[in-house]
């Protein structure tokens, strides 16, 4: 059940890298701060009431990224976030009373913080679409699961995005399509979600699927992975040794 949490993480290492003053997009040589530095930044700027650092914090410790993973530690401080009206915050609880991730999973905490987060401009499918999947909360029903995964694409989450791509080339709840695939695959990665890169840079490089392979798009969406995962760097690697990209 880690998958929903994933996306956080990966937030949490681009705003690090933005706090160090460089885009992950704009330079796969940039580096993010180091944790220490990271969670001194944050906590200063928590504590001043900034409901952003306070949000970020959230992720931080939901998802053990630079210390212990803190299930109380993390709703305190999306709820002071959420209470300063940080629409990511009121999403992050959604999702956490929806999964059960350190409470028990309600339905009524779910649909009060998604609501507000919608309100606040939030795109909430995604959560929607994973209370359908589980069945926990409501009846399962997959096709309503995935109704809510192209409404979340279609409204430019890139984690929707991926989900939707990986289905399309799986064909296994929705009608296999290649090329939509690519399509859903692409703009995840346009939109900056780590996943994404690899397996794209993959698909360029070995010409999967029956898509055209492409050395230079390969080792663009490589570069980029090897920055967020450093297992990549094989991957890379491989590729400048044989003359590829």
């Amino acid at each position: 059940m880690s998958y929903i949490k994933q996306p956080f993480a990966l937030v949490l290492m681009l705003l690090a890298t933005q706090l160090a003053g460089a885009s992950s997009a704009d330079s796969v040589d940039s580096q993010p701060l180091a944790c220490d530095e990271l969670l001194e930044t944050s906590l200063e700027q928590a504590n001043r009431g900034d409901a952003a650092a306070q949000s970020r914090l959230g992720g931080i410790y939901l998802n053990g990224y630079c210390l212990d993973q803190d299930y109380a530690a993390a709703l305190n401080w999306y709820e002071k976030a959420a209470q300063a009206g940080d629409g990511e915050a009121m999403l992050a609880l959604g999702n956490i009373y929806a999964r059960g991730y350190g409470v028990t999973p309600n339905l009524d905490m779910t649909l009060k913080w998604l609501r507000l987060a919608e309100d606040n401009g939030q795109i909430t499918g995604r959560v929607y679409a994973f209370l359908y999947l589980d069945g926990v909360l409501v009846s399962q029903s997959i096709g309503r699961a995935y109704s809510f995964f192209l409404q979340a694409a279609e409204a430019g989450d890139p984690a929707a995005q991926y989900t939707v791509s990986m289905e399309y080339f799986r064909g296994q709840h929705l009608e296999k399509n290649p090329a939509l695939a690519l399509k859903w695959l692409t703009r995840s990665a346009e939109n900056g979600y780590g996943p994404a890169y690899r397996v794209l840079g993959g698909i360029y490089a070995h010409g999967s699927y029956g898509i055209a392979r492409d050395n230079a798009k390969a080792g663009k969406w490589l570069a980029l992975a090897k920055q967020q995962n450093k297992a990549t760097a094989l991957d890379v690697a491989r590729m400048y040794l044989e003359g590829q990209g």
